[in-house]
């Protein structure tokens, strides 16, 4: 039940800050500093309802560009930074972000953060480097246990059903504000690639990650469609 709970809050949040464009090329060191080149496109999300801010579109702008210079974590230094808005009214967020330790780095986003996947750059052996991408969403401490108790066959399919509704009924909601969601990272290594899995390679050993709101949906819809998978993370 955890898992499903769990997909489905990532859905409906990938959903809430669906009008995002996120592009960031990384250039990596053997002790894991190193630099992004960090382009991210957005609407500013305000809750406060401050009428005076939104009738003024560039203070707006300077709020948003100043929480990405000074709410992203684990970056030492930014350069050759940029802002404007863009045809349909988004901010447009370009700069160079330095960093000690990628691990650490956690860019601001508009508040959205994206740290579910955790890039780690580690000695694997002598000379030899390992990028991870660390699911974070799913740690457990190491002293908890599951002191649950089993449930019946007639709960097991009453809570397959609800987690089913539930996501069949913010699907509407999700499809339309997804529709713009994209992330996209490229890794430059420090050395010559031996193997990689999950991560595409191109011809100079540039390691891609590509993230749409379409990927996000089909995924989710046969993963809720698959009975076997369901039935297990109950």
């Amino acid at each position: 039940m955890r898992k499903i709970f769990t997909l489905f809050l990532l859905s409906l949040f990938f959903a809430v800050s669906g009008c995002i464009e996120i592009r960031d090329e990384f250039f990596l060191n053997p002790n894991s500093s190193g630099k992004v080149v960090h382009k991210a496109v957005f609407q500013p999300i305000d809750f406060n309802l401050n009428e005076q801010a939104q009738s003024d579109p560039e203070k707006e702008m300077l709020r948003a560009v100043r929480d990405e210079l000074t709410k992203s974590e684990g970056v030492e230094t930014w350069k050759d930074v940029s802002y404007e808005r863009t045809d349909d009214d988004r901010i447009l967020f370009k700069g160079t972000a330095y960093f000690k330790n990628l691990a650490d780095l956690k860019l601001h986003n508009s508040g959205t953060h994206f740290s579910i996947l955790i890039p780690q750059l580690q000695k694997e052996g002598p000379g030899t480097l390992m990028l991870k991408l660390e699911d974070k969403s799913s740690e457990k401490k190491a002293d908890q246990t599951d002191t649950k108790k089993p449930l019946s066959e007639a709960e097991i399919e009453k809570q397959i059903k609800a987690q089913r509704s539930a996501y069949n009924r913010a699907k509407p909601m999700m499809l339309g504000m997804l529709s713009t969601f994209v992330i996209e990272q490229k890794y430059h290594l420090p050395g010559k690639l031996i193997r990689h899995a999950n991560l595409k390679p191109d011809a100079n050993g540039i390691l891609h990650i590509n993230l749409t709101g379409e990927k996000i949906l089909s995924t989710i819809d046969e993963l809720m469609k698959d009975d076997a998978w369901v039935r297990k993370q109950v």
